[in-house]
């Protein structure tokens, strides 16, 4: 039999029903609130696609995040309820989730600001020479006009093999 996981869901006369939508397009349930302290409209969401397609349990946790933030819970504190409730549907169903790729861009200059700061990985204690401000030497770039062109294969020459050319001259 297929493991089901059930959550708990708000009463059938919750406010979380109504203010909880559907968006078919993006796949996911979400409602909008007004921070009470910064007064911007944060936007809480579930996805059919996180909970592997069961829409009806992301509905549901959209529904339990509404209610708590309705009883005063801070936002964090809400993202940090779906999380558990995403962990617990992916500990039921042997879901593993690949960890998230750093962007190659900040990943350079994670690399570099960590390389400046560690040691050297021979053990020696010697600083790099200095930056120099010459720039390092290119290669000039080729025109496409400039580049000699191939010669096609039906205007190749075959070689003659040196048998047929002894025979030729015998004769």
């Amino acid at each position: 039999a297929a493991k089901a996981f059930v959550c708990e869901d708000v009463p059938p006369d919750s406010q979380a029903r109504g203010r909880v939508k559907w968006d078919q397009k993006l796949g996911r349930h979400h409602f909008v609130v007004k921070d009470n302290v910064t007064g911007l409209q944060i936007n809480i969401q579930t996805t059919s696609k996180r909970m592997v397609g069961c829409n009806e349990t992301a509905g549901r946790i959209a529904r339990l995040c509404y209610a708590k933030w309705e009883a005063g819970v801070v936002k964090e504190d809400v993202l940090a309820y779906r999380d558990e409730m995403y962990s617990r549907h992916d500990l039921l169903h042997g879901v593993i989730k690949a960890p998230r790729r750093q962007p190659s861009r900040l990943a350079g200059a994670a690399l570099q600001a960590s390389s400046s700061s560690a040691p050297p990985p021979n053990g020696s204690s010697a600083a790099s020479p200095p930056p120099s401000d010459e720039q390092p030497e290119s290669k000039p770039k080729v025109k496409a006009k400039d580049k000699v062109p191939r010669t096609p294969p039906e205007a190749h020459v075959p070689r003659t093999p040196p048998a047929a050319v002894q025979s030729r001259k015998a004769s």
